[in-house]
């Protein structure tokens, strides 16, 4: 059978979307609140790099919508077998990075420690929401194949109508505002949804922005959030109103209208790449990308980064904002040399025979599921619709 090669181009994008990730976690979850440096020109630094992440978060799951997007065709068994594949890496990091926390904290006391709670989330990683990305990705996926086929079905027309109605309520009311309207959450499957309905419609009609275009988005969609974080913070300082503090990072949360446009610039400038570059070790390390974001985002992990990385120290030093940038670059080349270690054991262990497990239980279920009464019973009913329906 043959394999698709990778797109370097777009596997370089997904390294770059994670250190993104990275410098916002280091910066989110820092001891030090970033809004009250002494320096403000270092201060606005970090709030950039803390606006970093919710653009890679974007173009992160931009780069997966892009490629499910070809499946027109409901196949839900094939969504199935990538929600296994993910849980069979979140189950082994969280088993690994749980009992790595028992072990050192025994010898280390100053590690951060297991909680009960986090023991038991850790058993189950995807329902215990140990990391939401994940979480949500994995919700995503067994909706995906029904939202496809029904984009599909309702045609161009419906599709536009969908993708305006999505883009006043949620790209203009929630996307301009510092505020959460209409019960929008970024941090979510539904805005995932809402996200490839939009991606779905630009790939499938033939609306891909050219290179020029999506230069255009990205610088604006930038230029827009660095304007809010240097504004914000000057009439926070002339004032003396902790209110501004909220609009240097109020249009950059999650689903918010810079954000999206920032990343589908971004996203595009790779796509319309038009040398197709592949290149081993690129495609290599962005196999695992989503490993360094389970390691260093594990609680227990991150409480240590955060302690240990301390802005409010490390500003006390004119080279800082070098240092952040060495940080995050470690912090990525640890968690993937760790991965590198996980892919070997998968190698000659679990992934010795791929899908042969998944396809067991899949052919188990759907035989128990396809033979039960009550299944025969409900798709009688809805292959026989009753005479008030037809009537």
């Amino acid at each position: 059978m043959l394999t698709r090669v990778r797109n370097s181009n777009i596997e370089l994008l997904r390294i770059i979307a994670m250190l993104m990730i990275i410098a916002h976690h280091h910066v989110i979850h820092n001891v030090t609140d970033v809004c009250s440096l002494s320096s403000p020109v270092v201060s606005d630094f970090y709030l950039c790099l803390q606006v970093l992440g919710k653009i890679g978060v974007v173009i992160f799951f931009l780069i997966s919508a892009w490629y499910l997007c070809d499946e027109k065709m409901t196949n839900i068994k094939k969504n199935y077998l990538r929600i296994f594949t993910l849980e069979k890496q979140l189950f082994f990091y969280s088993i690994a990075l749980s009992s790595g926390t028992l072990l050192i904290h025994h010898f280390v006391k100053s590690f951060p420690s297991l909680s009960t709670s986090l023991a038991i989330k850790s058993v189950i990683p995807v329902w215990g929401e140990i990391w939401w990305y994940c979480t949500a990705y994995v919700a995503f996926l067994l909706f995906c194949p029904f939202v496809t086929r029904s984009l599909v079905m309702i045609g161009q027309r419906l599709h536009f109508y969908l993708v305006l109605l999505l883009t006043v309520t949620w790209g203009v009311i929630y996307g301009l505002t510092p505020l959460t309207y209409l019960g929008v959450l970024g941090d979510s499957f539904v805005f995932f949804i809402i996200l490839y309905s939009f991606v779905a419609y630009i790939k499938w009609y033939g609306l891909v922005p050219n290179e020029r275009q999506s230069w255009i988005l990205a610088i604006f969609g930038c230029s827009v959030l660095i304007a809010c974080i240097i504004c914000g913070g000057i009439l926070k300082k002339v004032t003396g109103i902790g209110l501004f503090e909220k609009i240097q990072v109020g249009f950059a949360g999650s689903g918010k209208l810079p954000v999206i446009l920032a990343a589908l610039g971004i996203f595009f400038i790779a796509i319309n790449k038009k040398h197709l570059w592949h290149n081993k070790i690129v495609n290599s390390i962005a196999a695992s990308t989503l490993a360094v974001y389970l390691i260093h985002e594990y609680p227990t992990i991150r409480m240590f980064l955060a302690c240990q990385f301390d802005i409010g120290k490390l500003t006390v030093s004119s080279w800082a904002p070098l240092v952040s940038i060495g940080i995050v670059l470690g912090i990525f080349v640890v968690c993937t040399a760790i991965d590198y270690v996980r892919r070997f054991l998968f190698k000659f262990v679990l992934d010795r025979h791929p899908g042969k497990y998944a396809n067991k239980i899949w052919s188990f279920t759907t035989q128990m599921v396809a033979s039960s009464r009550v299944w025969m019973k409900l798709t009688k009913d809805i292959d026989e619709p009753s005479q008030e329906l037809r009537a």
